[in-house]
């Protein structure tokens, strides 16, 4: 009897912890989503917008601190608390992540950029738009090599 009771305690256990991955993945993905497309669209909206620079700035940065930022924080700390439930399987089985976090790290970095300078923009401070929206198709690609790594999984 302990026997069968321990059987279904390690069960329960285990299909408790493959539901807390599971909806990790899932919260991680959809941050992502959020976050990408939110920096996107700030991006787009700061550059393309037909109000003068300083508005189109407050626009894209209203964008930015609604959607991209909260974005980026859950995608991170999801990620992040899902990273260490496997670091084995993702480390040492398997390489892919290796590859897929140096791509976020980039899209990282070039989140910050494009932020500070619609921060700028918002305060008036910058007038051009920069590099903005090649900072963003910079952006649009990495994601797509990082959704790639993530479903193939190729090393």
């Amino acid at each position: 009897m302990r026997f069968i009771a321990l059987i279904l305690q390690r069960s329960a256990t285990h299909l408790a912890m493959a539901n807390l991955e599971s909806a990790l993945v899932v919260v991680h993905v959809l941050a992502d989503l959020a976050w990408i497309g939110g920096i996107l669209a700030a991006a787009q909206v700061a550059v393309d917008s037909t109000a003068d620079a300083k508005t189109a700035g407050k626009l894209a940065l209203g964008v930015y601190r609604r959607i991209a930022a909260p974005g980026f924080g859950v995608a991170f700390l999801a990620g992040g608390i899902r990273l260490m439930l496997s670091t084995g399987y993702y480390f040492k089985s398997t390489k892919f992540m290796h590859a897929k976090l140096l791509l976020a790290l980039g899209i990282v970095a070039i989140h910050h950029v494009i932020g500070a300078r619609i921060k700028r923009q918002a305060a008036g401070q910058e007038v051009a738009p920069g590099p903005t929206k090649t900072l963003a198709l910079v952006i649009a690609g990495l994601s797509v090599g990082v959704v790639g790594l993530a479903v193939l999984k190729p090393f």
